[in-house]
């Protein structure tokens, strides 16, 4: 094949003569998971297994592709203001556009003719411009201008000169991934009530799936679009329950998430091997500390890729269980004391279990299997439905993986568990600690001399501490029962654990508690936490955050969400039907 890439930046020009304004925020990029997941359905490459396998052109995995992420603003990637461009970034769009465009011509929903194969030269070079086209209007979620139809034509009949037709192919499908319409939701508006604009319809379907399927839309919202019929919010709000149903909908629901509940922060902690080993790989244990250390460390790192993987796949399904298959409440989420256990077996047949679930009722029923394997170490996960202890497992506070990645490596860590209810639970900015505060932590050794409540309320009971670790700590220490590693503990350091604390709720005062069955119990009661959860997924669905102007339409949503019992279905359709959602600021003309 000849080389593509000096022929690539050229074709960035194809959609730019296009007029699509985008309204007065600036522009947003499409997240580096909406980005995959848009090029999987885009080709028809739904299932990770259909995929082609590797060959001298696709090194490395062929998809996901890694891009720069954005920088997470409230946790969430695809904020505006978290997305900055660089040099970097353009390389890496520049060379996944040209990565994937290599699998156009066997992609499933490529070809517009049956058989390309069989066809003469030119009625399959006829076939792959009017294929280009197809794959361009869908790309770009919009019907294509005559100038850009005019442009892509020419664009392709240039690239066959001298290139076999796999080459001329490759070469404008990496120009429609690399044009701006593909990668920034470009939203065409027209002048609505007072300040307001009304966003086109093909604008309102990009919302709508990249909002719900974390995708593009798919042939009926494509068709709704051509049709006008996007600009109620009961159009919308039929769309909206029609594609609830959808797997993409599932996934991307999880997706949301794994963000709000920082599950990503559990593979940069690491559990003391000293204090865990014992319970999760004593092989590693069984290696001399002086002569075996190196193996010892390897050991037990590997033991905690599978253990960090069963646990982060234990919220997802518990999340995707309980949101579509359960109650589907918010306050499901944070006291239901069902979820899933996983079983970690190593390739060499070694087995552990993810988390320190005891005592627990296992079920047979509805187990999954994964396959994890990171090109050097390779487990089998397979994780089991559960049912915990009433008086110990309340819901996603109590998730593996939730507490593995809020904890230091040898003992619990009430403040990181405090700040994380907070913050994600009450929407309380806290803000940075004080310089020093740090180094004025208590050693996380096995040695200490009391219980870690103790050590944390000996550090933070000054006069400039006290005013943010009153609510921090009083949070942190519902958790105290929770070993680093998600485990249960009755006792620390030989004394009964003490999980008593008060929390502050916005507007409601303040809640006392006994642990973390009552904490989330009181939790899913608070029309506190519920507007803070609306909140966070509105400005999810948005991309920005929230201005004074907003504050009318985001109480009626919070409203909605709360008579509707923290039905989170029913709060996806309430964000869908806002005019938040489905108008936008008009563009102030410059000078006025």
């Amino acid at each position: 094949m000849s080389n593509p890439r000096t022929l690539l930046v050229p074709l960035l020009l194809i959609g730019c003569g296009a007029t699509h304004d985008p309204g007065q925020a600036p522009l947003r990029r499409l997240t580096p998971t909406e980005y995959n997941r848009t090029i999987a359905h885009l080709y028809g490459f739904d299932d990770v297994d259909a995929w082609p396998e590797p060959d001298d052109e696709l090194a490395g995995p062929v998809w996901p592709q890694s891009l720069p992420p954005d920088i997470e603003m409230y946790g969430f990637e695809g904020m505006i203001d978290g997305q900055v461009a660089s040099p970097y970034l353009v390389e890496r769009y520049q060379a996944v556009a040209l990565h994937f465009a290599r699998l156009a011509s066997v992609a499933p929903y490529f070809w517009t003719c049956d058989a390309p194969s069989t066809l003469d030269d030119d009625a399959r070079t006829r076939c792959a411009a009017d294929s280009i086209e197809k794959l361009a209007h869908r790309a770009w979620r919009r019907t294509l201008t005559a100038e850009e139809r005019t442009r892509l034509r020419t664009t392709f009949e240039r690239n066959t000169d001298g290139h076999d037709l796999h080459d001329a192919i490759t070469l404008t499908v990496a120009g429609v991934f690399s044009a701006p319409q593909f990668i920034y939701h470009l939203e065409a508006a027209t002048p609505g009530e007072g300040s307001r604009e009304n966003l086109s319809d093909f604008a309102m379907a990009s919302r709508l799936s990249y909002f719900l399927w974390d995708s593009l839309p798919d042939p009926t919202l494509f068709e709704q679009a051509h049709r006008g019929q996007l600009g109620t919010a009961r159009q919308l709000d039929d769309q909206a329950r029609r594609m609830l149903k959808s797997h993409k909908a599932r996934e991307a629901v999880v997706h949301f998430h794994t963000q709000w509940l920082e599950l990503d922060r559990i593979h940069s902690t690491r559990a003391d091997l000293d204090t865990y080993a014992g319970r999760y790989a004593p092989e590693a244990l069984a290696l001399d500390p002086v002569t075996e250390a190196q193996d010892r460390e390897e050991v037990w790192s590997g033991a905690l890729l599978g253990l960090r993987a069963g646990m982060v796949r234990e919220a997802e399904l518990f999340v995707e269980h309980t949101v579509f298959h359960g109650g589907g409440t918010l306050g499901d989420l944070l006291t239901d004391h069902h979820g899933y256990i996983t079983e970690v077996e190593s390739f060499e047949g070694k087995q552990t279990t993810a988390a320190g679930y005891h005592p627990v009722e296992i079920h047979d029923s509805h187990t999954y299997a994964l396959d994890l394997d990171d090109g050097n170490l390779g487990f089998q996960l397979t994780l089991r439905p559960a049912t915990f202890p009433e008086d110990q497992r309340s819901g996603l506070l109590t998730l593996g993986a939730v507490l593995a990645g809020h904890a230091h490596p040898v003992h619990p860590a009430p403040v990181l568990r405090g700040r994380f209810v907070l913050e994600q639970l009450t929407c309380k900015t806290m803000g940075q600690p004080p310089e020093g505060a740090e180094g004025q932590a208590p050693p996380d050794t096995l040695d200490a001399e009391s219980t870690n409540r103790a050590r944390i309320e000996a550090i933070t009971q000054s006069s400039a501490c006290i005013g943010c670790h009153e609510n921090i700590n009083g949070a942190g220490f519902a958790f105290e029962n929770f070993d680093s590693m998600g485990g249960w503990r009755d006792q620390d350091n030989g004394e009964t654990v003490d999980a008593s604390g008060t929390l502050h709720l916005p507007g409601e005062g303040r809640i006392t508690f006994d642990g973390p069955v009552d904490l989330g119990r009181q939790l899913a009661a608070s029309r506190a936490v519920h507007d803070c959860y609306a909140l966070h997924w509105t400005r999810y669905a948005l991309g920005r955050d929230l201005v004074p102007t907003d504050d009318a339409a985001l109480h009626d949503i919070q409203a909605r969400f709360w008579m509707s019992g923290g039905d989170i279905q029913e709060l996806l359709v309430a964000i869908v039907r806002s005019d938040l959602f489905r108008t936008r600021e008009a563009t102030t003309p410059e000078g006025t």
